[in-house]
């Protein structure tokens, strides 16, 4: 038989590499690198800004949006299988939150350290989850009876994915509660929401909804492999509580990968009073086969994404760049690649899954 094209060869190692396990690892330490200046921008009124986007703090998020993943018993005891509770030390789980209709469930704890609170989204870990993913209409948004006087967004044509809202305002009453609590206990620490997939639509949905209950709040959303959530009217919704930038760019170690590839992003503020409003940041990547193959549905029902997209790898906090990409016209097919980002595998902890190196 003739020999195989080097590229494709190449491409089949490649995807081997992948399926193999074993190769979640300790993501390595990132130096901090000095604040970016940008010089005023002499064509607009409104000046280029620095926001920075540490890589610890989405490795961080990272882990906890993976340790969702876990048994209840896991998390309460802090105790993953695959280790990486034990890379985010001195973390105090405080609740499990459930909603069982639809099997949604989040943790949420204290780092005294970080001055971090964080709540993480469980994603599709099991029937009924898979369920809420297929329920895709788009309905009108109605907020938790919870958020008082404002049951209607300001504009009523407003609808998200009906699974979405379902599961976020199913386990929102309870939530809620248990989140004011710490809040008044931490009153300087961030407040966060992370998840992977549905996760991280329930953190979208479900930051959204305190932050329209505690305008005063200014909470933070880091999302993996994020699907969109609602149309173009929610958008306008949601960054009225959460800043919105345009004209992104990122600066990269040593000035490689995309251009959308480090830790300091340089962007315009597009809303007025982006000190009063939360930040929300999306990760994807180019190989994640369930983003790549939902974009043309969530074009055709008008879905849109929210806040501030952030181009990732499967191994690292930066992009790659588009010459390391081999045969990059092949469509993405290894659907391990949903569970890996930032290094790190955010999936249901699986029989054979060996621990963090």
């Amino acid at each position: 038989r003739g020999s195989l094209p080097r590229g494709l060869v190449q491409r089949r190692r490649h995807r081997q590499g992948l399926r193999r396990w074993c190769t979640v690892s300790n993501p390595s330490p990132i130096p901090p690198k000095p604040p970016l200046e940008v010089p005023p921008n002499t064509d607009t009124d409104k000046s280029p800004v620095s926001v920075g986007m540490e890589p610890r703090k989405a490795e961080r998020m990272a882990m906890h949006a993976s340790v969702a993943y876990c048994d209840e018993s896991d998390i309460l005891d802090w105790k993953d299988p695959i280790g990486y509770t034990s890379l985010i030390p001195g973390f105090d789980v405080r609740d499990v939150v459930k909603y069982p209709k639809t099997d949604t469930w989040c943790y949420l704890g204290v780092s005294e350290k970080e001055r971090e609170i964080i709540v993480s989204f469980r994603g599709s870990g099991s029937l009924s989850a898979f369920q809420t993913n297929l329920k895709l209409n788009l309905v009108d948004l109605e907020l938790p009876e919870l958020i008082k006087d404002r049951n209607k967004p300001e504009n009523a044509v407003a609808r998200v994915h009906e699974g979405f809202l379902e599961t976020s305002t199913g386990i929102f009453p309870e939530l809620v509660t248990k989140v004011e609590g710490i809040v008044r206990e931490y009153p300087d620490f961030q407040l966060i929401f992370t998840g992977h997939s549905l996760g991280a639509a329930n953190a979208i949905l479900t930051g959204y909804f305190f932050a329209e209950k505690h305008q005063n709040w200014r909470p933070l959303v880091l999302a993996f492999a994020p699907p969109r959530v609602g149309n173009a009217e929610f958008r306008r919704a949601f960054h009225q509580r959460f800043f919105e930038i345009d004209s992104v760019t990122q600066a990269s170690p040593g000035g490689l990968g995309q251009e959308k590839s480090g830790d300091v992003t340089v962007g315009v503020y597009t809303s007025e009073n982006e000190e009063t409003r939360g930040r929300a940041w999306g990760f994807v990547h180019s190989l994640d086969p369930v983003l790549h193959y939902n974009q043309r549905l969530w074009d055709t029902l008008l879905f849109e994404s929210v806040g501030t997209e952030m181009e990732c790898s499967p191994e690292s906090f930066y992009a790659r760049a588009t010459s390391d990409s081999v045969l990059s016209w092949i469509p993405p097919l290894n659907i391990l690649d949903h569970c890996r980002y930032l290094g790190i595998y955010m999936g249901p902890r699986l029989p054979g899954l060996p621990p963090v190196s």
